[in-house]
This record gives structure tokens, sequence and C-alpha cells, in this order.
């Protein structure tokens, strides 16, 4: 069985470079809170068994990985971007963009799934062995008729956290 628990901030630590994780605090996510944060990790990795799935929102961009207790994988935290609010995609260039996706993928290697670009919805298949993410984009959202496509997927196992 999977166990879900929602959050309406991220969890799991979010910096841009290893200097702002150090400077830059936040109190509008976990992040400005990292005893409660540890508390929690711990109690969901001693208790989850593997098979607990944090959905977070309002943050307008896709982030998904693993949220740790030390080195344990307490649980799996995904957020997704927005459909048609801004991102930030929409406020900076590309190019812009996919530097600071690159600046955080480096600071946060248990981020496994970015994206700062595109606005998007997540569609989300449980099984008993597996969850099943699909951020799914539309091709431009100034048009109600708009194709989509499935721009990032992940697959995590159930009992390990572990992806495929």
């Amino acid at each position: 069985m999977w166990h879900s628990r929602l959050s309406s901030r991220a969890i799991a630590q979010r910096s841009t470079c290893k200097a702002c994780a150090r400077a830059r605090v936040t109190l509008d996510s976990w992040d400005g809170y990292p005893a409660e944060r540890a508390e929690l990790a711990d109690f969901l990795a001693s208790r989850g068994k593997g098979n607990t799935l944090v959905w977070t929102g309002d943050i307008h961009n896709l982030y998904a990985g693993h949220l740790l207790a030390g080195s344990t994988r307490a649980a799996f935290e995904m957020s997704t971007g927005s459909v048609s609010s801004l991102g930030m995609g929409d406020v900076f260039q590309l190019g812009s963009v996919k530097l600071v996706e690159g600046l955080v993928r480096k600071a946060n290697p248990h981020m496994t799934h970015l994206d700062l670009g595109h606005h998007m919805y997540v569609r989300v298949t449980l099984t008993r062995e597996a969850a099943f993410f699909e951020a799914v984009s539309p091709h431009t959202v100034r048009r109600a008729s708009s194709p989509f496509s499935v721009t990032q997927k992940a697959h995590v196992l159930r009992g390990s956290l572990e992806e495929k």
C-alpha cells in the first residue's frame, strides 16, 4: 500500500547553489525549518517502509526527487508546474532557464526531475508495485485546443523508492 502526504510547500531541500543554500533561507518552504524537516523525514523513513509519496503544490515548476533522512530515502516528492500561472519559463529567456536548471541539479542531487521552462500538469498511475508519473505539457497556453506532449516520466518502485 502507498502512503500519501500533502504539503502546500516543498519539503525536500531546494537551493540554486551551495553558497545560496548557506545564505538564503526562505520561510515560505521547509528550507526555513531544517530541524522540523529532519524530524519529519526521520519519521517517514522509520514508518514509511519505502512507500511514501509526497504531493507538493504552489511552486509553478516541476520538482521531483527524494526526501532524505540522512542518506535514507524517506519519501518521493513530486510537485508540478502550473498549466496557466506564470512559471520561471515565462519570466526568463530559455537559455537562462536552462542555466538555472543546471545549477539547481548540481546543488540538489536528490532532485531527479526538474523542469523550470514548461507549463504542465502531472498524470499519476499507482499500482501495487510502482508509481508512474508523467509531466504533460501543452505546446502553448495561448490556445485551448493546443496539443500536449509528455516532457518527463518517473517510475518509482514501492518498498525502495528506487527509480527505474
